[in-house]
């Protein structure tokens, strides 16, 4: 099994598996780096093994397909999937197709999932499993969708075929078009315990504070630093710092801006509860910074963003 914890949501899907059961359309919500790809890919292994095994027997041949890439693709190691060949050798982004023929991956291209890799998804789901009775389709990141790909997915959705399971991730339902979420089973992660949190990263109690619990983040924070020092320097700093620290925070990916914006929250609450900012102060940058937050994935400057509060810190 992947997923190191999350007992709670394990034995949700392990009722769904034991009792033949499993939705046609799982979706797995929580914070980022709790194990939502995690389960993601344990359920599909489950679907996928030729033994019907909790989990995945691991010694089929559909196990030994689906598992050495599944552990790659949680890893983030994705690149050598990511294209597939059309004729005339031109190439496009669809989907990553792995090893396993019954199973494919979408993630965001960008800051997000487009109608052009759905509709590929689309024409994946109605054709015949090759190895196992099954095929899945994880779609890693549903509430980065772009609304045409989110109204693509719903018209699979809506008549699925019936060997054919969806398996989706996000982070909260509030992203995520109201009639996709409607034909979706949703099953909550939360963060993960402390100890646990400690046996796959390591660091002390101030990184898991920092990192909500979440090992995506504690991971990208021990690998660069710089992160939390800039987001250090722009509280403490003066309005020269805090603009030009958000020019320079615009050219990071995604993962890195909103943990960037995470721990600028975390440092307002801190103060705040400290009494070293008013109520009134407190309320609008947290405002502010959930605006920011939605406007990442919709692929706004943070740099804007980060003027805006800059100027708010002045007040």
């Amino acid at each position: 099994m992947l997923l190191k914890d999350q007992e709670r949501a394990s034995k949700v899907v392990k009722g769904f598996i034991e009792a033949d059961r499993i939705p046609t359309a799982l979706l797995f919500l929580g914070p980022q780096g709790v194990g939502k790809t995690a389960i993601s890919l344990d359920t599909a292994g489950s679907i996928l093994c030729l033994e019907e095994s909790l989990w995945g027997c691991g010694e089929c041949r559909s196990c030994r397909a689906f598992f050495p890439q599944a552990k790659e693709l949680l890893s983030g190691l994705t690149e050598k999937y990511r294209f597939t060949e059309e004729s005339g050798g031109r190439r496009r982004l669809l989907y990553l197709r792995l090893e396993h023929p019954d199973f494919v991956a979408v993630v965001p291209d960008g800051n997000s999932i487009k109608v052009h890799q759905i509709r590929a998804v689309k024409e994946f789901a109605y054709i015949k499993p090759a190895l196992s009775g099954r095929k899945v389709i994880l779609i890693d990141g549903c509430d980065n969708m772009t609304p045409e790909a989110s109204n693509a997915l719903l018209k699979v959705l809506e008549e699925p075929p019936a060997d054919t399971h969806f398996i989706l991730t996000a982070l909260k339902k509030e992203s995520i078009l109201p009639t996709v979420l409607s034909r979706t089973v949703a099953v909550n992660l939360g963060p993960l315990p402390e100890e646990v949190f400690s046996e796959l990263v390591g660091g002390n109690g101030n990184l898991y504070d920092i990192s909500g619990g979440s090992v995506t983040k504690a991971l990208i924070l021990t690998q660069d630093g710089e992160i939390l020092a800039l987001a250090e320097k722009f509280v403490k700093g003066d309005l020269t710092d805090r603009i030009r620290i958000g020019e320079r925070i615009e050219s990071a990916d995604q993962d890195k801006k909103m943990i960037f914006i995470d721990i600028l929250e975390s440092k307002f609450i801190d103060a705040y509860m400290k009494k070293a900012m008013d109520y009134s102060k407190f309320e609008t940058l947290l405002r502010k910074v959930g605006e920011i937050r939605e406007g990442i994935t919709r692929g706004i400057r943070l740099s804007l963003g980060l003027s805006i509060i800059a100027d708010i810190m002045e007040d």
